[in-house]
Parts: structure tokens; C-alpha cells; sequence
């Protein structure tokens, strides 16, 4: 089989050629005893349907009749060798069928002789044989001979001498004789059209063939041309043809991987698996191959974790079939091999590596492309663990050995010249590694273009090249096209990817990100950033990549929710995750099989990324120009971001920098702020969040307050002093934050003495300033608002179940977030009444009523989970306001393995969850039974623990604002550039405008006397809701001094 190799994080995909296994039906050509005749049909058709036991009884009876009344030399006995080979060839039992069909071949020498069709077939189908056991020197001799009987026998026009002619093509494909085998094809595709006609079988198989050539020979257009008028083909007049249509399927996506359009590739992919998996034929080579093909998609997509499930499964089918002295296991087995250079499994890449050259050393290095690829991958492996030498040694005679077989326009010998330049580059041998870089390069625009990431790939390693040489200036070039690149990649990535694999697949262009961060940075220090365009693709790459799944979902969402097809896509997609969530928070040997709604809800997710792709499209980039246009004098923007580059020590090491515009600016300017362990060292105990450490946090140093010891840089030193003489003039900052930043009110840091940023400035803080552009939302114009509070935990006197809690310890003094690394909270085994919530749902009731807004109350036992998930159903209008006062919940990353059933209670099973989403949630009402059990109160009813997971599945996108006026609603895990995973992302991806969250435990009554405050400022006074929540940080700040007691509070927009 053809294989390619793809790239230098892409795989070897196996291409699947249309020939015909010869003439395993054979056909006789004089009268047999009616016996034989009937047992061979049958035994034809058993086989045909994967019966081979029957199949062989009847074959074996053929055999005994013919042995007795023919002869073990006669004619009829040869037909009957010949197809019990036949037999033996379709379940891969190659080493019997071989004998059986040379016991064919010998009789037909003589009986019926040399120069007849029979005589031929054998040859044919020993030939392909040969062929599939990778033998392609003795299967051409035989293929070659073959072709000579049939001209001799049927003449030139005859579908047997076409099929030998394709056959051919296939051993000159695998003996990498593309010239040769281009013309045995084309000329067996004219043969097939005289023969027959362009709607026949025949006719497609060999079409199909050529186009993988052409694709081998990177003339693509050619191949798509071809490919695409045999799909219409097979859709109009063969799709009966089932494993015939899913070989050409895999074959076009091939074709499209190698274009690097992976997002056409991975859906023919898909079908082509399909196809076979409905007429269950999942045992063979195909099938093997298809999932070998999806392997290298999700490789290449960074989706490890997928490659890996779809290579051991192709491992597995090829090993049955061939064992692992083949090709074909050998091709897979570098597949593998990639991933796990990928993952950086390096003892496991060089042991996969080592048994494929033990491959090419049991086969005699019969192909030439498998070797070239073991030594490729076997130099990456040197090169990733810094054995410089080795690598070079072996790419220098590698190079030596492309260019003797004039193999200089090979995508092998591009690969060759880019890795030569990486070890020269990493010996500080720049003149030669530049060279090198320039070349591979130049051959990949010749062959690929540039919208691949092929040619992405190796611009950014010139963008490397130069920024560690310090040519800037060349660096900043690269830079400049590279970001454009990934931004067209990582666009065609979202129409096709669901959101667990586009979460996945970010991963390569963060590190670009934070190459480009850190160059700029390099440049402002070196002062060569006055004429340079740096910060611009800084600002731009920040508008672009904060955010960027949430903004996507919103995209589909918005689209989705105005088509009724689509929306009810969304509610079976919604219905799917609601059941995932449910099981995943029960123990993991009590859930039900989760693979059937992890796929299902993978393939909605796909389908309604593709369907509502248009929209995607046709928004236009925000750029920093934009943002700049939509801010008034005295306003700025600041986007806030971490970047991460690997020191002398080949160690990464965290770093935090501002990029802000205003009205006047040229371009954006760039500031470096600190490295993450400064600012690490003022969290090194926010898990307490003690009082006393939340207030040194947050007081100024002229106040006399020495923070940890007190030899480092305090909050404002790190984060606002860098930029205050920027700030000149200024009276609102926008800002985006980034990294440990959501940890931090930075509106409330203070300057100096009583005076905090809070005092100086407007401060408004957002998901990202490229809102300030695209910022319209429609919202409910009714003015209702629904309040929870007062809510019992227990269940009530007709469901209690006193045993559940006689040993439980209730939480009292705050509207607790249970965290299990927090010192100051008992084991949460139920919780506790608020009794301050009550009060403060009725005191906003009675704001809002007196500001002509509609009420609505749900306390005691009706403030159910059920309650709040109807409010956001899909077909509903979801309130203007949502106040929620209840407890809340957030568990750091679990170090943990899963609780098992003898370890009850749904907290420990959510404390331990992988997904950050099930691990941060709210309580409702008749909670503490599913909290200690595991297990809601009730079959038919929720169990009163809302993760934020379940937010995220519901439709707030018509509220102005929710409240969460719990402890810690604002913590979760921070991911990069997608910000916080926990409460506010699923109130984000719900829709919700505006949020107000806590980032500590405030005390019950100070928290009521926040919101209450809040909402007189907001409805009676009129304030929008940023200045209203401004106006009442000032209000708390003079009560209390404490920031403790009024500094945990933030709003999101």
C-alpha cells in the first residue's frame, strides 16, 4: 500500500488503491460436472457473505469430487485450488492462500496450458499476494507476466487485461516508480471507459487510483478534479457499492489531509467509517486505514488523546491480519510513534521507532518511503531530546540519498532540509541553519501554497530562528504572517471541531502567542519597538484568542436559537450534556455506559459548528484600530496577559504584560508588568483567604501593613505602577484580565494610603475590549426579576430522612464555598439555613417592586433546581434580573483518584471530577441528601446542586444581569486565554450580560448589606449597572474599611 508521510507533527496516512483482488470469483470457461460446479458457486457466495466455515465444507467437497473423478492433475482440480485460495485470501490468510493458488498454477501450466486465461488468473492473484505482504520485486515479475497472458489470451480490449494493467500500477506505486505507474493507470482508465463506460465500476476504481497518484505526486488539483467527478458518480448511479464508496471517501480526505484542509478531511474520514460500520465490515484493512487516517487528523489537531484511541484500534486490525511484519502494521506503528513524540513520550516513540526499522530489516528495506520515514522520525526523537549529532549524522546521508534518486521536490527531502536547520540552529550554527529554514520553506510554498499550516509551521520556525538570532526585524516579518496564518487555520478549525476538541487543539498557537508576547517584549527593552508593528499584532492576537471558544459558542448559539431546525438541535444537545452531567456526578462504578452521549453530543456540536459556519464568516476581525475608534477621550483599554517562555534551563517560566490603547495613540504600547512568580508569592496562601491576609492584600504600605514579610513587590507595584504615567489624563479604564489576574479586584487595589485605584478611575472590567466593538445583546424589556434566597437545604417533613444527617457539621458564619484545600472550612457534610438571605431577597423585592419591576420569589422548599432551569429553558425569555443568595461551591483540581460507590456523597464525586465545570456549582433547595448519598431525594426529581456545567446548558441570553450573592461564585480553574472555568463561564455561555460574582468568603450580613446597597443604587437611583456597582464599592469601602468585608465582590461584563 501507498503510504504518505505528512509532516513534522503530521502522520503517515495510508492511501487505499481500487484494484480488484484479481479474479477470485474465477470464472470457467468449459463444462464442469454439475457437482463441482454448484459447490464452487456456493462456497462463492458463502464467503462473499463472511461465511468461511460453510464456504470451506463446500469448497472441501468440490475438492474431493474433482480429486477422485478428474484427477489431482486435471483442470477442474486447479479451478478448485484456485478458489479455495480464494478463500483463504479474503480472511488475509496470505502464506495458504499463496500455496493454494500456486497448487492452481502448477496444474494450469500444463491442463488447460500457458497461454490461457487461467494460467493468467494464478499468476494475478499470487502477484497480489506478493504485493500485500510487501514483496514487491517478485509480485511486479509476476504482475508483469500475468499482463502478457491475458493480451495474449483476450486480446487488449478485455475488462482482464485492464484489470492487469491497473494491478500494475499498484506494484509500481509501492516500488515508488510514479512515472510508471501513471501510465499503467491512465492507460488502464481509457481501457475501463472503451470497455465499459464513465458511469461503470471499473472505470471509477481505476479513476480513483489516478487521482491517488496524482496526490503522491502533489498535482492535487488534478486529483481533486478527479475525485470529485467520481464522487458524483458514486452518488447518483453506484452508491450501492458500499465498501468501494467508503475506499474512495477515506482516499478524497486523504487528498484533503494533505492539503492541510483537516476540516474537510476529518468529515469524509467519518463517512467512510461509517459506511462500513453500518454493513459491519470493521475486520479488514480498510477500515484499519480509515482509522489510521482519523488518527492523524487528531493528531495534527494537538487532539491526543483521540489519535491515540484511533491508532491502537488500526494497530490492533492490522496486527490480526498481517502480524507485525508488515507494511501496512509498519506504516501505523509510525503513526504511533508521532503521537508519542508529540506527548513527549520519548521512551515509547523509540521503541515504536526501533520496531519499525526492525520491520524494514525483516523485509530488506523493500520500500523505500518506509525507510525514509523511520529515519525522519528517528531524527526528530534525536532532536527533542538533544542528541544533535546523532541527528545530523543520519539527515546529512538522508539528504545524500533523496538527492541521488533525484527526490529533491519530495516533501521527505523538505522535511530533511527543515531538520537540518533545526540542529544547526540549536549548534549556534545560524548561517547554515538560515539557509536551511529559507529552502524548506521555498519547497513548501512550491508544492502546498501557503493556506496550510504546512507553510505556517514553517514560517514560524523563521519567526524563531530570527527572534533568537535577534533579528528583529526579519523576526517581527514572520511574525506578521504567521499570525494571519493562524488565524485563518484556527478559524477553519471552528467550523468543523467540537468544543472539547477546539479547547484541545489551541495548544500550538498559545506557545506562537507567547513567542510573539515575548518578543515584543525582547524589542520595547531593546528599544526598537518606535518603528516596529509588534504591539499591534499583540493587541489584534489578544482580540483574537481571549475568548475565542466562548465567542464561537455564542456565534452558534445566537444563529441557532433563530432556526427551528438548529434549536432543536440545541435542545437534544442540551438534553445529552444534562444527562452526562447527571451521571458524572454520581460514583464512577454506579454511572451508566457515557459513550453513546459523548459521541452523540461530539456530533451535534460538529454538525451545528458547520450549519451556523456562515455567520463566523462573514464577522470581520476586530482589530485594535476598532477598539481605539470606540473609545471617547480620557477612556482606555487594557488587555492583560500571561505568556509562558522556557529559560536557560529549558524550564518555562510565566510572565505577565498590559497592551493598552487610547484616543491619540499610533499604535498600541506595551508595557511588562512582572514574571507569575511575583505574583504567585502574594497568593502563595489565597486558599485561606483569611481576613487578616485579604487585608494586607488590599491596604497600602504607607498604611503600615507588611505584606508576607515584606521584601516584595506589593499588587499595585506589579500591575498598576508599571502603567500610571500612561495613564495621565484618564478618568474610565476598560480592562480584560488573564491568568491568576481573575483572582484579583484590581479596582480595589490601593495606591497609596486611604486613596485606591477605585478612587481615581472608572474601572470597568470585561471579558475582552473587543466588546467595546460588539456589544449588542437583546435583553428582555420587561422589567422582572426573580429572587432566590431563604432557601431550606434539608428535606422537608414528608421526605426527611433524619439518619442522613445525625452526624452532619453545618456551616454558619458565611455563605460558604467549600474548598477542599481551605483550612478555615469544616468538612461540608450539610449545609446550613442563611437565615440573612431571607432577608435580603425581601428587601430587594420590595426596590424593585417600588421601580415598577414584576417579582418573583422562590424560597423554603420551591427554590428547586427545576425552578432555575425552566427560567433558562430554551424556549422561554429568561428574566431581566436573577438574584441567586444561597451557598455556593468550588473545588480546586482534584489530586484524588475517583471516589468509588463505598465513598458516598455527590461532593466527593465532584470534588474529584475532571471537568472544572462540574467541580463549581450552587446549592438549592433539599440539596444536603444528594450531597451526603449521591443520589437525589426523589427519582423524578433534580438533586438541588447546580454545576456550573448545567448553567452553561441554559438560555439567559435576554438577562441584563445575574447575582450570585454566594461566596467564592468568581473562582474556578483559569485556562489561558479562555479565561475562568467555574460559575462565570456558565453563566458567560448561558448568555447572561452582566455578572456580579465573589472572590472570598464575605460575611453573611455584610454581603446582604452589599446587595442591598446594590439595588437601591441601580433601581432607585437609576444608575446603570457599572456605575451603580462602582457607587456601591465606594459606599462599602467608607463603611467598613475592611476590605475584607467589601472588596470581594466583581462585575463582569
Amino acid at each position: 500500500m501507498i503510504n504518505f508521510n505528512i509532516g513534522y507533527k503530521r502522520n503517515h496516512l495510508c492511501l487505499l488503491l481500487f484494484f480488484i483482488t484479481g479474479q477470485l470469483n474465477s470464472q470457467n470457461h468449459y463444462s464442469l460436472k454439475i457437482k463441482i460446479d454448484s459447490l464452487i458457486t456456493n462456497s462463492r457466495n458463502l464467503s462473499n457473505k463472511n461465511d468461511y466455515t460453510n464456504a470451506t465444507i463446500s469448497i472441501l467437497q468440490a475438492l474431493e469430487i474433482a480429486n477422485s473423478e478428474f484427477g489431482s492433475k486435471s483442470k477442474e482440480y486447479a479451478d478448485v485450488c484456485f478458489n479455495y485460495g480464494r478463500i483463504f485470501h479474503l480472511q488475509n490468510d496470505f502464506e495458504k492462500a499463496e500455496l493454494w493458488y500456486r497448487n492452481s498454477l502448477n496444474i494450469r501450466k500444463k491442463a488447460p496450458g500457458k497461454n490461457h486465461p487461467d494460467y493468467a488468473w494464478s499468476l494475478n492473484n499470487i502477484a497480489i499476494v506478493k504485493n500485500t505482504t510487501g514483496e514487491f520485486n517478485e509480485a511486479l515479475a509476476l504482475s508483469l507476466e500475468a499482463t502478457q497472458r491475458f493480451l495474449q489470451t483476450v486480446g487488449p480490449r478485455h475488462s482482464d487485461y485492464a484489470m492487469s494493467i491497473r494491478n500494475l500500477a499498484l506494484i509500481y506505486t509501492n516500488l515508488e516508480d510514479y512515472d510508471k505507474a501513471i501510465e499503467f493507470n491512465a492507460k488502464s482508465m481509457q481501457l475501463s471507459l472503451d470497455i465499459f463506460s464513465n458511469t461503470h465500476m471499473e472505470y471509477a476504481k481505476s479513476a480513483a487510483n489516478l487521482a491517488l497518484l496524482y496526490s503522491k505526486v502533489y498535482q492535487y488539483e488534478k486529483a481533486e478534479n478527479i475525485y470529485i467527478k467520481i464522487k458524483e458518480l458514486f452518488d447518483t448511479s453506484l452508491i450501492q457499492n458500499k465498501s468501494n464508496y467508503a475506499r474512495l471517501l477515506s482516499n478524497y480526505g486523504l487528498l484533503k489531509f494533505n492539503m492541510a484542509q483537516y476540516e474537510k478531511a476529518e468529515p469524509l474520514f467519518l463517512d467512510a467509517k461509517l459506511i462500513l460500520d453500518e454493513i459491519n465490515d470493521t475486520t479488514n484493512t480498510l477500515y484499519a486505514q480509515i482509522l489510521s487516517n482519523l488518527g492523524a487528523v487528531y493528531n495534527r489537531l494537538s487532539l491526543y488523546v483521540d489519535a491515540e484511541i484511533f491508532y491502537n484500534k488500526a494497530l490492533s486490525i492490522k496486527e490480526t491480519i498481517y502480524g507485525q511484519s508488515n507494511l501496512e502494521y509498519g506504516f501505523t506503528l509510525l503513526n504511533l510513534a508521532e503521537l508519542q513524540l508529540s506527548t513527549k513520550d520519548y521512551t515509547k516513540c523509540e521503541l515504536s521507532y526501533n520496531n519499525a526499522l526492525s520491520i524494514c530489516k525483516k523485509l530488506q528495506a523493500t520500500n523505500n518511503d518506509f525507510l525514509i520515514k523511520c529515519k525522519l522520525g528517528l531524527c526528530k526523537l534525536y532532536i527533542a531530546i538533544k542528541d544533535y549529532e546523532k541527528s545530523l549524522h543520519i539527515l546529512l546521508e538522508l539528504k545524500n540519498e533523496l538527492e541521488s534518486i533525484s527526490q529533491t521536490q519530495s516533501f521527505e527531502y523538505i522535511k530533511t532540509l527543515h531538520f537540518i536547520g533545526v540542529v544547526y540552529q540549536n549548534t549556534n550554527k545560524s548561517e547554515k541553519a538560515e539557509s536551511f529554514f529559507e529552502e524548506a520553506l521555498s519547497g513548501i510554498h512550491k508544492i502546498f501554497g501557503t493556506d496550510n499550516s504546512l507553510y505556517a509551521n514553517e514560517v514560524y520556525a523563521l519567526a524563531i530562528f530570527y527572534k533568537i538570532s535577534r533579528n528583529f526585524e526579519k523576526a517581527e516579518t514572520y511574525f506578521q504572517k504567521l499570525t494571519k496564518l493562524d488565524v485563518t487555520q484556527l478559524t477553519k478549525a471552528a467550523i468543523h471541531l467540537s468544543e472539547k476538541e477546539l479547547t484541545e487543539s489551541l495548544e500550538p498557537y498559545i506557545e506562537t502567542q507567547s513567542e510573539l508576547f515575548d518578543l515584543a517584549n525582547i524589542s520595547e527593552e531593546s528599544n526598537s519597538l518606535n518603528t516596529s508593528k509588534l504591539t499591534e499584532y499583540c493587541y489584534n492576537s489578544c482580540l483574537f484568542y481571549k475568548g475565542f471558544i466562548l465567542t464561537e459558542i455564542d456565534k452558534i448559539r445566537n444563529e441557532a436559537y433563530l432556526n427551528s431546525n438548529l434549536k432543536s438541535r440545541i435542545a437534544e444537545l442540551q438534553s445529552c450534556e444534562s444527562i452526562i452531567a447527571a451521571e458524572l456526578s454520581k460514583p464512577k462504578d454506579e454511572r451508566k455506559l457515557l459513550s453513546p452521549y459523548y459521541q452523540k453530543s461530539k456530533t451535534i456540536q460538529k454538525e451545528l459548528a458547520l450549519k451556523t459556519s456562515v455567520i463566523s464568516q462573514n464577522l470581520e476581525q476586530v482589530e485594535w484600530q476598532d477598539v481605539q475608534k470606540s473609545l471617547k477621550q480620557g477612556e482606555v483599554a487594557i488587555e492583560y496577559f500571561n505568556y509562558r517562555i522556557k529559560n536557560e534551563n529549558d524550564v518555562y517560566v510565566g510572565h505577565y504584560a498590559a497592551i493598552f490603547i487610547k484616543p491619540g495613540l499610533t499604535k498600541p504600547k506595551f508595557i511588562y508588568l512582572c514574571n507569575s512568580e511575583e505574583l504567585e508569592k502574594l497568593f502563595s496562601h489565597q486558599s485561606d483567604h483569611k481576613a487578616d491576609y485579604v487585608n494586607e492584600l488590599y491596604t497600602s504600605k504607607a498604611r503600615g501593613a507588611q505584606l508576607l514579610k515584606n521584601k516584595q513587590k506589593d499588587l499595585f507595584q506589579l500591575i498598576w505602577k508599571p502603567i500610571m504615567s500612561d495613564l495621565t489624563n484618564v478618568n474610565k479604564i476598560y480592562y480584560s484580565l488573564s491568568g491568576l489576574l481573575h483572582k484579583i479586584n484590581i479596582a480595589a487595589i490601593p495606591i497609596e494610603g486611604e486613596l485606591a485605584m477605585m478612587d481615581k478611575f472608572e474601572i470597568l472590567p470585561i471579558l475582552s475590549t473587543r466588546q467595546l466593538v460588539r456589544s449588542i445583546q437583546k435583553l428582555n424589556k420587561e422589567n422582572q426579576i426573580v429572587l432566590y434566597g431563604g432557601i431550606q437545604y434539608e428535606l422537608d417533613s414528608q421526605n426527611l430522612n433524619t439518619k442522613a444527617f445525625e452526624k452532619g457539621e453545618y456551616l454558619t458564619t458565611t455563605r460558604n464555598a467549600a474548598n477542599i484545600e481551605d483550612e478555615e472550612t469544616p468538612h461540608v457534610t450539610a449545609w446550613e439555613f442563611l437565615n440573612s438571605t431571607k432577608k435580603e431577597v425581601y428587601a430587594i423585592n420590595i426596590i424593585a417592586q417600588n421601580a415598577n419591576f414584576k417579582t418573583s420569589i422562590l424560597q423554603d422548599y420551591s427554590a428547586t433546581e427545576e425552578s432555575i432551569k425552566n427560567l433558562g429553558h430554551i424556549d422561554s425569555i429568561s428574566p431581566r434580573a436573577l438574584h441567586i443568595s444561597t451557598h455556593g461551591f468550588y473545588f480546586p483540581k482534584p489530586k484524588l483518584p475517583l471516589p468509588t460507590k463505598n465513598e458516598i456523597g455527590e461532593k466527593n464525586v465532584l470534588k474529584q471530577s475532571e471537568n472544572p465545570m462540574l467541580r463549581s456549582g450552587l446549592i438549592l433547595s433539599r440539596a444536603n441528601y444528594a450531597w451526603n448519598t449521591g443520589i437525589p431525594y426523589s427519582t423524578y426529581k433534580e438533586d438541588g446542586i447546580l454545576t456550573a456545567q448545567e448553567i452553561s446548558q441554559m438560555n439567559l441570553k435576554q438577562t441584563e444581569l445575574v447575582v450570585l450573592s454566594a461566596c467564592e461564585t468568581g473562582l474556578g480553574d483559569i485556562q489561558d486565554f479562555e479565561g475562568v472555568y467555574g460559575l462565570q463561564r456558565g453563566f458567560k455561555i448561558a448568555g447572561a450580560k452582566y455578572l456580579i460574582l465573589s472572590l472570598w468568603k464575605v460575611a453573611d450580613r455584610e454581603t446582604s448589606e452589599f446587595m442591598i446597597a446594590f439595588y437601591k443604587n441601580w433601581l432607585e437611583k437609576k444608575l446603570d449597572i457599572p456605575t451603580a456597582f462602582r457607587t456601591t464599592e465606594l459606599e462599602m469601602r467608607d463603611r467598613f474599611i475592611n476590605p475584607y468585608l467589601w472588596a470581594g465582590f466583581i462585575l463582569i461584563q
